[in-house]
């Protein structure tokens, strides 16, 4: 299975009720839910640096996956889950 961006995990967590599995799914979906509440007549930049709060919280998310591997796993028929950020591989988890 492939992540490719901070919209597909937010996606990935909440529709497997993983919000709340960590410390960083939790700042990851807070930042997030944060931005999807923005509205057009926010300032450009208050939405630019909610977005770059956003990726940093996803890199953050991703480096420490490989401690949640199981739980993660257990939520797709896949034996990896391969993590991208700019159509970079940026991290991978696995069974075994």
């Amino acid at each position: 299975m492939n992540i490719n961006n901070p919209n597909d995990l937010y996606h990935f967590l909440i529709g497997h009720g993983l919000q709340r599995m960590s410390p960083e799914s939790q700042n990851f979906v807070n930042s997030m839910s944060v931005l999807s509440r923005m509205c057009p007549c926010d300032p450009p930049a208050a939405k630019s640096a909610q977005i770059h709060t956003c990726n940093a919280q996803y890199i953050n998310f991703c480096s420490k996956a490989q401690s949640y591997a199981s739980i993660l796993l257990n939520k797709v028929n896949n034996t990896r889950i391969f993590f991208y950020s700019n159509k970079q591989l940026i991290a991978s988890i696995g069974r075994g």
